[in-house]
């Protein structure tokens, strides 16, 4: 006969995960006045949150859209929660094409109040509050110093941070914190090796924490992104126009993938130099293949931006990144180099690490 006291300890975990908390969030921002900020409880995609906002005036289902509407220098959001969840403030910058973001904190439930100034040069939030995984945060943040760049938040080496991730994971299995910072650490991974040290570390955390939407989410999707390897055969994508990636590499020694979108600084940034490398190589049996990820509002973005570049190669709309998600492409620009069986012998490339591979294989 089970003893009751056993039975409510090993239900404690799924009650405490399951107690749904209420936060509001109220903030102040002169400088963002009359103007719509992003309030994002979470990341994206949105599918690794638990929480749902309160329904606002016009919602007929609770709204995961984070944009708010900042009148009189005020703006305010407000849900429920299950547990610790990191929170930033964005603002889409649709001129400059460029979205700054500010620094993270992680709430736990209950009253909210941020200031929010110019995100280009102030990232601090000012918060009134410090919760106990706020103040985790900030400890695991320190403890992991010295392999991350404490200005941008760049990690220029991330074996090496999942290495200190292992031990303190280790010795806090229970930490969500641990858990978020791991998410949050996908768009440094560029390398296989880098998304199987992710993995690795997932599987240190305590059956609790396993339980939750974000951990199961996280780990599916980084099984996932292990599929599409090198070595692995590419796949087909349906988009528009559209397209045959067998077609394409059978007639070709390489072909590179590469998914960007109009709003994406870095991809911009990056296009002049694709255009060199594609001048250079188009006539040697290298095809390059556009796949962008925009929205079907942003249409007209697209077919701008590929004007004003001169991206004149093939170009193809994955509207919404439904293809792009499929396959698990989540961080822009990505790229991937087939060979002409369509297997993908490379995985984002620059393009002067492109122009090596190919002069190296020149004469093969």
């Amino acid at each position: 006969m089970h003893s009751p006291f056993l039975l409510l300890l090993a239900l404690l975990p799924f009650l405490a995960q399951g107690q749904q908390k209420t936060f509001t969030i109220s903030g102040r921002s002169d400088f963002y006045n009359h103007r719509k900020l992003g309030v994002m409880v979470g990341v994206y995609p949105v599918y690794y949150n638990d929480f749902s906002y309160a329904l606002r005036p016009g919602d007929s289902l609770p709204n995961p859209n984070p944009t708010v509407e900042v009148v009189d220098a005020r703006f305010a959001r407000a849900g429920t929660l299950r547990y610790p969840h990191p929170l930033c403030v964005f603002y889409f910058d649709a001129e400059k094409k460029s979205a700054p973001v500010s620094y993270y904190y992680f709430i736990e439930g209950g009253p909210v109040q941020i200031e929010v100034d110019d995100l280009e040069t102030h990232k601090a939030l000012r918060p009134n509050f410090r919760s106990a995984a706020d103040r985790e945060y900030r400890r695991l943040r320190k403890f992991y110093s010295s392999v991350v760049d404490t200005v941008t938040g760049a990690v220029p080496d991330l074996p090496a941070k999942q290495r200190l991730m292992k031990s303190y994971i280790a010795a806090h299995p229970d930490s969500y914190v641990a858990l978020w910072d791991l998410v949050l650490d996908v768009s440094q991974a560029r390398t296989d090796d880098d998304k199987r040290s992710l993995l690795a570390n997932t599987a240190l955390f305590s059956a609790a924490v396993k339980r939750s939407n974000t951990w199961r989410a996280f780990a599916r999707d980084l099984e996932k992104e292990l599929t599409l390897v090198v070595g692995k055969a590419f796949p087909e994508l349906l988009v528009q126009p559209a397209l045959s990636i067998a077609t394409t590499t059978a007639t070709h020694r390489y072909t590179l993938v590469e998914f960007w979108y109009s709003h994406c600084r870095p991809c911009l940034e990056q296009a002049p130099a694709w255009k060199e490398v594609y001048r250079q190589v188009k006539d040697k049996g290298v095809a390059f293949l556009g796949i962008s990820v925009d929205k079907e509002e942003h249409r007209g973005d697209w077919r701008k931006a590929i004007e004003t570049v001169g991206m004149d190669w093939p170009q193809f709309l994955d509207v919404n990144g439904v293809e792009a998600d499929r396959i698990n492409v989540r961080v822009f620009p990505s790229n991937f180099l087939l060979d002409e069986k369509g297997v993908i012998r490379k995985k984002d490339v620059t393009p002067q690490e492109l122009q090596d591979f190919l002069g190296g294989k020149a004469g093969q």
